[in-house]
């Protein structure tokens, strides 16, 4: 039996915000996990919807982040690596409130 390691809640989960960040879990999956599989981002607690995670997949992929190595099997690469780095550092912009001048 294999162990797979799921991000942490507050990456996927979405009533903690309106959209989530799927490049970031992908990348998040395949970054903690030697090898991932299809199946993993479809099954609990993530549930990725396939259309989503397949396009998803096809950009990262073709951007040369993540490598295909067989049928439903995905493994980071080191400019994979630095683009989950960059992602997951990434602060969330709060929204200020702009005031005309006096």
């Amino acid at each position: 039996m294999v162990l797979i390691n799921y991000p942490p809640k507050e990456i996927y989960d979405s009533s903690t915000q309106t959209k989530p960040d799927y490049d970031l879990i992908i990348l998040w999956m395949v970054y903690n996990n030697k090898v991932c599989k299809w199946s993993y981002f479809t099954e609990e607690p993530i549930q990725i919807p396939v259309g989503t995670l397949s396009r998803h997949l096809k950009v990262l992929k073709n951007e040369g982040y993540i490598d295909k190595i067989s049928r439903g099997n995905y493994k980071i690469n080191p400019k994979g690596k630095k683009k989950y780095y960059e992602l997951s550092r990434a602060t969330i912009n709060i929204r200020k409130v702009n005031y005309p001048p006096k």
